[in-house]
């Protein structure tokens, strides 16, 4: 069955793809993105705006065609992984990254507007670890699943960055908190749960998936 599938390097004429894949992780199943939530976005725009990410090529984090690794069916891309060490060649990390290049086409004044949504985010958010292998966006289209496809991406990646000549030690990937399917599946890659990150229930309620997240972690010295 699998070679039906062919995994490759993300293409320039994959970013309609990349962009889906970043914007259905954030959702996390819940229909609508943390960017759509934060900064009041309508589905359209928030694929327009995460395109221009895309298009600066700005290594480092998620919104990067050169993170990605797809698999490829009937000529086009179905799934896909994104995936990068943290802070690593000096820089800075992703968050920061993310933040930078949001703020340049969003505006202003628009992300002045978000600030108060942008710290309730960051209150629910787990710290990305720096020079560890990042995780992240995982997407597979729906008539495709069932073919492990997220985990191949997963394995994949993990191989792609071992073959390095300083490899990260270790890899993280962070899960929303109402994702267990997402986490047991991690786990049984060998990812631990490392910290859990909760939103205060007395504090105000993050426009995200869900009010906590998850680190999972592993020692990659171990395989």
């Amino acid at each position: 069955m699998m070679s039906q599938f062919i995994l490759r390097p993300a293409q320039v004429d994959d970013y309609p793809f990349l962009v889906r894949c970043v914007l259905e992780a954030e959702a996390s199943g819940s229909g609508q993105s943390t960017y759509e939530r934060v900064f009041n976005l309508s589905r359209k725009e928030a694929e327009e705006l995460i395109l221009k990410v895309f298009q600066e090529e700005q290594e480092g984090f998620e919104m990067c065609r050169s993170s990605f690794l797809v698999y490829e069916a009937e000529g086009r891309p179905v799934a896909g992984c994104a995936a990068w060490i943290e802070a690593h060649d000096g820089l800075p990390g992703a968050s920061t990254l993310r933040a930078q290049s949001l703020a340049y086409f969003l505006g202003a004044d628009r992300w002045q507007a978000a600030k108060s949504r942008l710290e309730a985010v960051a209150l629910v958010s787990v710290p990305r670890k720096p020079g560890y292998l990042q995780l992240e966006s995982f997407y597979v289209d729906r008539e495709y699943q069932g073919h492990s496809l997220a985990i191949k991406l997963l394995r994949a990646q993990e191989e792609r960055f071992l073959a390095l000549p300083q490899p990260p030690t270790h890899g993280q990937i962070l899960v929303w908190g109402h994702h267990d399917k997402a986490r047991i599946l991690y786990e049984r890659q060998g990812y631990e749960l490392e910290t859990t990150c909760k939103a205060d229930p007395d504090g105000p309620t993050p426009p995200t998936p869900a009010t906590k997240m998850w680190s999972l972690e592993k020692d990659y010295s171990e395989y």
